[in-house]
């Protein structure tokens, strides 16, 4: 419904610069099956994504890791085709589109995805 008061929020998550889960939207425990309160202080790269979610192959979780890292180190990543087995072994394609955080002062304090 266009009118909803309540528009669709996209799937955020965000990171420190050693890829430590900070930020696990609500709309990314609906697209997962993992609460907020499980994957905060995880790992992004092997913990939350590579144990919770399973990859399909290796390679994602690498092109994941990279994606993540480019983004910590300012550049960002736009639309890489990423996929994962949900909570409920459900397949989940998705594209996922990875930027730096900035604190105030405008400095890179992680990613965002």
């Amino acid at each position: 419904d266009p009118f909803s008061p309540n528009p669709l929020i996209p799937p955020i998550f965000a990171s420190d610069e050693n890829t430590c889960c900070l930020e696990w939207n609500t709309a990314m425990e609906k697209f997962t099956g993992w609460s907020r309160g499980e994957v905060i202080g995880k790992m992004l790269v092997g913990e939350v994504f590579g144990s919770f979610c399973q990859l399909k192959g290796s390679d994602a979780l690498t092109k994941f890791m990279i994606a993540l890292h480019n983004a910590i180190g300012g550049q960002d990543t736009d639309k890489l085709p990423f996929s994962f087995f949900d909570r409920n072994g459900k397949y989940v394609q998705a594209l996922l589109t990875a930027n730096k955080r900035v604190n105030m002062e405008g400095e890179i304090v992680g990613a965002q995805g």
